[in-house]
C-alpha cells in the first residue's frame, strides 16, 4: 500500500513539474526535480556496497526517464544517472545500454555522447559473456561500431575507419559472426581506398611541381573518377585537361543520375562500361554499377521501341552479366558443403522487365500478421487503425527491382511503412513516421528514421489525399542504392553498404526476404502496388497467377509524371502540319502565315500539372508557340511568345470570355528566345463552379486565373477534332517539343490507345 501511494505521489509529482523540465534548455531545473525526488534514495544507495540497490533505482530512473520522452532536460539527468549507478556491475549493463539507447533516441544534443558510451557498455558485455550469449553481444557490438566505421570514412578519416574496421573483425572472428566476410571484405576495400588515396596525394604533389602538365592532371581526373568513386572529386580537378571525353562526360557524371537527360543516360551508361573494363579488379563493381543506373534510367524514359532502345538492352545486358560475374562465389577448395537443396515453397518466379500487380498475389487470411486487412476490387485495405498493422506479400525479390504503388490514408495520422528486402536484409521505409514528424528508412545503422541520414523532416502525409510512391532499390554485391520518390518528386535516396540496414521487430513479417505494408494508428487504403524486377528474378512463395500490370506510361493516375510524347503518333495524332520525330522529340516547321496542330492522345479528367520542353529554332514576322489545356468540359490554348512583325504580343490564354489578346491574361511583355530551351509549367485545377489555370515560364509566374470554366475556349485555329484531348500547336515558326510530362493531382488521365499502338 505504501508503494502504490508513493507511485501515485511520483505520478503527481511529474505531470505538475512537466511545464517547468519540458524545456530542453532548462537543465538546471531538471537537476533540481531529480534531487527532489531520487536525490535521498541516490545517496543511500552509495552508501551501501551491495550492487543489487543500485541496481533497482537505475531500474526505476529508467522506467521514470520512459515516461518523460517530452520532457529532454529531465530524461538526460535520469538516463545518465541510470547509466552510472548500473554500468559497474555485469549484471546492470543491460540497464545501462538501455538507458543509453533511451537517450541517444530522443535528445538529438546527446546522441553522439550516448553512442559513444554505449559502445563502451557493449564491450563490456561482450567481454563478461559466454557462450550462446557471446554470439548476441558480439552483435550488438557490431551494430555500434559499422556506423562509426562509416562515419569515419565518410568524413575522410580513414585511419581511424581502418582501425575500427581491425576492431570489428575481431570481434566477428571471436563471437562466429555472420557478418565476418563481409566485414573482412570493408576491411580489405578500406585498406585499398587508402592505398588509392595516397597515390592521389602522390600525384597531387607532382601536379603541384608541374601544373601545366596534362598527362597529370588527367591521370589525377581518372584516379578520383574510377579508382575511388568520386565524380564530384574529378569535376574539380578538369580545369587544364584536353581529353575530350572526360570534359564531356565528368561533369555529367557528377550529377544525380536523374538529372541527366534522356540520350546522355545513354553516352554516360555506355561510357561508365569502357571504364568499368578497364578499371581495377576493386574499382569494377562500383563503374558497372554506375552504368547499370544510367542506362536503366535511360530505358525507363525512352519506352519507344527504337535502335536507341535496342543498343541500351544489349549494353545493359552485358553490364548485368559482368556484374553477375563479379558477384560470383569463388570457387570451393573443399567439397564439404552441400549445395542448398530448392526450397520447396518455389512454384514460380517472375522475371526481369515485367509489371506485375502484387495485391492480385495477396491473401489477407494468409498473409497478414495483424491487422484487418481486406482486397477490395483491386486494392488493399486496412479497415481497423490498428497500433501497428502487417501484411507480406508471398514474393521475395532477389535482385535490384522497382516498386510503384498509390495509396490514401483515410484516418489517423501515423506511420505508413513499406518492407523492402535488400540483399540479404531488409528495411522499412516509413512515411509519416511518428505522427509526421519525419520520413526517412528505418533502421540505418541501428538509428530510426529521425537521427539517421535519410530523414525528412517534417513528414507529413495528408489524408484523403491519394499519393504516388515509387521505390527503387539497387543491389550490386554488398552495396545498396534505395532512391524514392512521392508524387513524381525525389524524396529519399541513400547509398552505402547493405550491412548498415535493418529492419525493427517491430515490422518484422514472419518470413524473411518479403516485400510487405505497414500502418501505425492509421487506416489505409493501397490502390495499386506493382513490382518489376530489374536484375534477378523474385521468387513466389506459393503457387499464383501473375497479372501482368500495366506499365507506368499507359496511364497517369494522381502523383504520377508521365511522359507524353511517347504516346504521339505523328501520322495519325497531327491535324495541320508535317509534325516529325527527332529521336525522342517531336517538331514541326511552318512557313510565314501556316499553322501546325498536333493531338497528344489523352484525355484529363480532373486536376493535372503539365510541364513542356520545347525550343523555337526559327521564327517569322507573325508567330506562336501554344499548349491546348483540357479544363473541365472545356479546354483553352496557352499561346507563349507570340510576336507581330517586331511588336511582341506577349502570352496569353486564348481565349476569355471571348476575348483574345485583350483578355486579363495577357502579359504583354512575354517574349521566347530563339534557340533556347525553355520550360513551361501549367497548374489546371477544376471544381464544380471554379477553375484556375496558372502558367510559369522558366520559373517565373506569367499567367495567373480563375473562374468559371465556360469562360474559357479555344479559337477556331487550335480546336482539336477529340475536344478534351492536350495538344500542341505552331504558328508561322518552327519548334521542337522535348518533352511534355503530366500529374494528375485528381481524377486520372486516359490515354486513348496504348503506347506504341
Amino acid at each position: 500500500m505504501v508503494c502504490t501511494r508513493r507511485v501515485l505521489v511520483l505520478a503527481c509529482v511529474l505531470v505538475a513539474l512537466a511545464p517547468a523540465v519540458g524545456r530542453a534548455d532548462d537543465a538546471e531545473k531538471a537537476a533540481e526535480t531529480f534531487d527532489a525526488l531520487f536525490g535521498a534514495d541516490l545517496k543511500r544507495v552509495r552508501e551501501t556496497p551491495d550492487a543489487r540497490d543500485d541496481a533497482e533505482l537505475a531500474a526505476r530512473l529508467l522506467d521514470a526517464a520512459r515516461k518523460a520522452a517530452d520532457q529532454p532536460a529531465f530524461l538526460t539527468v535520469l538516463c545518465e544517472k541510470a547509466c552510472d549507478l548500473s554500468v559497474g556491475s555485469p549484471s546492470g549493463l543491460a540497464t545501462a545500454a538501455q538507458a543509453m539507447e533511451l537517450l541517444a533516441a530522443n535528445v538529438p544534443d546527446k546522441a553522439a555522447a550516448s553512442r559513444e558510451r554505449l559502445l563502451e557498455i557493449r564491450q563490456k558485455q561482450f567481454d563478461a559473456a559466454r557462450g550462446d550469449d557471446k554470439k548476441a553481444a558480439g552483435e550488438a557490438l557490431l551494430d555500434g561500431l559499422m556506423p562509426l566505421i562509416e562515419d569515419q570514412e565518410k568524413a575522410g578519416a580513414l585511419v581511424e575507419a581502418a582501425a575500427l574496421c581491425r576492431r570489428a573483425q575481431t570481434v566477428a572472428r571471436a563471437a562466429g559472426s555472420p557478418r565476418r566476410a563481409e566485414i573482412d571484405a570493408r576491411a580489405d576495400a578500406l585498406a585499398l581506398r587508402m592505398k588509392a588515396a595516397r597515390r592521389v596525394d602522390d600525384v597531387k604533389a607532382l601536379l603541384a611541381r608541374d601544373p601545366q602538365n596534362v598527362g597529370i592532371r588527367e591521370s589525377l581526373v581518372r584516379m578520383y573518377l574510377v579508382e575511388l568513386d568520386d565524380p564530384a572529386g574529378a569535376a574539380t580537378c578538369l580545369d587544364g585537361c584536353k581529353d575530350a571525353d572526360l570534359l564531356k562526360y565528368v561533369p555529367a557524371a557528377a550529377r544525380p543520375v536523374e538529372a541527366a537527360p534522356e540520350l546522355a543516360c545513354l553516352e554516360l551508361g555506355e561510357w561508365y562500361r569502357v571504364l568499368a573494363e578497364k578499371a581495377p579488379a576493386q574499382a569494377k563493381a562500383a563503374m558497372y554499377g554506375r552504368a547499370r543506373a544510367y542506362l536503366d534510367r535511360f530505358l525507363e524514359t525512352h519506352p519507344t521501341k527504337d535502335l536507341d532502345q535496342t543498343r541500351a538492352t544489349v549494353a545493359l545486358g552485358k553490364v548485368n552479366e559482368s556484374i553477375a560475374k563479379l558477384a560470383a562465389p569463388p570457387p570451393k577448395s573443399t567439397p564439404r558443403e552441400k549445395p542448398a537443396k530448392p526450397e520447396p515453397s518455389q512454384p514460380g518466379v517472375i522475371k526481369p522487365g515485367q509489371w506485375v500487380d502484387l495485391v492480385a498475389l495477396v491473401d489477407p487470411a494468409k498473409d497478414a500478421v495483424s491487422g484487418t486487412w481486406r482486397r477490395v476490387g483491386p486494392a488493399l485495405a486496412l479497415v481497423d487503425p490498428a497500433q501497428e498493422a502487417r501484411i507480406g506479400f508471398p514474393v521475395v525479390p532477389e535482385g535490384s527491382y522497382e516498386l510503384l504503388g498509390e495509396f490514401v490514408r483515410t484516418s489517423g495520422d501515423d506511420t505508413i511503412a513499406i518492407i523492402l528486402p535488400v540483399g540479404s536484409r531488409q528495411v522499412g521505409m516509413m512515411l509519416g513516421h511518428v505522427h509526421g514528424k519525419t520520413s526517412g528508412l528505418d533502421m540505418l545503422y541501428g538509428k530510426v528514421p529521425a537521427d539517421n541520414e535519410t530523414a525528412v523532416k517534417p513528414g507529413k502525409f495528408d489524408n484523403n489525399r491519394v499519393y504516388g510512391v515509387r521505390v527503387r532499390v539497387l543491389v550490386q554485391q554488398e552495396v545498396a542504392h534505395i532512391a524514392v520518390h512521392v508524387d513524381a518528386k525525389p524524396y529519399i535516396e541513400w547509398r552505402g553498404p547493405v550491412s548498415a540496414l535493418s529492419l525493427g521487430t517491430t515490422w518484422s513479417l514472419g518470413q524473411h526476404g518479403c516485400l510487405g505494408l505497414g500502418v501505425s494508428n492509421s487506416a489505409v487504403t493501397w490502390r495499386s502496388v506493382r513490382l518489376r524486377m530489374l536484375s534477378g528474378t523474385a521468387r513466389l512463395l506459393r503457387a499464383a497467377d501473375v497479372k501482368a500490370a500495366p506499365s507506368p506510361a499507359a496511364a497517369a493516375k494522381p502523383g504520377w509524371s508521365v511522359d507524353l510524347l511517347t504516346l504521339v503518333d505523328p501520322a495519325s495524332d497531327g491535324v495541320r502540319g508535317d509534325w516529325k520525330r527527332d529521336k525522342g522529340a517531336l517538331g514541326v516547321d511552318c512557313g510565314w502565315g501556316q499553322s501546325a496542330l498536333i493531338t497528344i492522345p489523352v484525355m484529363p479528367q480532373g486536376s493535372y500539372e503539365l510541364e513542356a520542353k520545347f525550343v523555337r529554332t526559327k521564327e517569322l514576322s507573325w508567330c506562336m508557340t501554344s499548349l491546348i489545356l483540357p479544363v473541365g468540359p472545356t479546354s483553352v490554348g496557352v499561346n507563349l511568345g507570340a510576336k507581330w512583325e517586331d511588336k511582341p504580343l506577349g502570352h496569353a490564354l486564348e481565349a476569355v470570355n471571348g476575348k483574345g489578346w485583350d483578355n486579363e491574361t495577357v502579359v504583354k511583355s512575354g517574349r521566347i528566345e530563339t534557340g533556347v530551351e525553355h520550360t513551361v509549367s501549367a497548374t489546371v485545377r477544376t471544381g464544380e463552379s471554379e477553375a484556375q489555370v496558372t502558367v510559369a515560364l522558366d520559373g517565373k509566374p506569367i499567367i495567373d486565373w480563375r473562374g468559371p470554366p465556360s469562360a474559357l475556349s479555344v479559337g477556331q485555329g487550335w480546336a482539336l477534332p477529340k475536344p478534351g484531348c492536350l495538344g500542341l500547336a505552331v504558328k508561322s515558326s518552327a519548334a521542337l517539343w522535348r518533352s511534355v510530362r503530366i500529374k494528375m493531382l485528381s481524377g486520372t488521365a486516359r490515354p486513348l490507345r496504348p503506347a506504341g499502338k
